[in-house]
């Protein structure tokens, strides 16, 4: 579906907006960064976008460091890679390191996103 990692950064975004955020590409090395301006203080997240899942140390690793930055950080793989029965193992580690850091997962469908749970 999915040919770079680029092409996955619209969906991001569009889910970033639809829950009220601003959204810009890559800052400080966070592939997409969210802003929201609430009552007292600025919230704001960051995703981290993987083609495969097999990439998934990597993106774990990159979310760990942007959680420095914002208040919620994600990994965020294509929704056919949830789906691929070769990648059940790479699942299981990344949503038990997940849980653990309170990094949220995002399945990257054609025009949004949804939160892996």
């Amino acid at each position: 579906m999915f040919r770079s990692e680029q092409a996955m950064h619209k969906p991001i975004k569009n889910y970033f907006r639809k829950n009220g955020y601003r959204v810009t590409d890559e800052i400080e090395r966070i592939d997409i960064v969210g802003i929201q301006q609430r009552r007292n203080f600025v919230d704001v997240i960051g995703a981290e976008a993987k083609l495969r899942l097999s990439d998934w140390g990597d993106a774990f690793t990159k979310a760990t460091k942007a959680q420095q930055r914002c208040n919620k950080a994600y990994v965020a793989f294509p929704l056919e890679e949830f789906r691929n029965k070769e990648n059940k193992e790479h699942l299981r580690l990344l949503r038990e390191l997940c849980d653990v850091r309170g990094i949220g997962i995002l399945k990257v469908k054609e025009v949004t996103c949804e939160v892996d749970s």
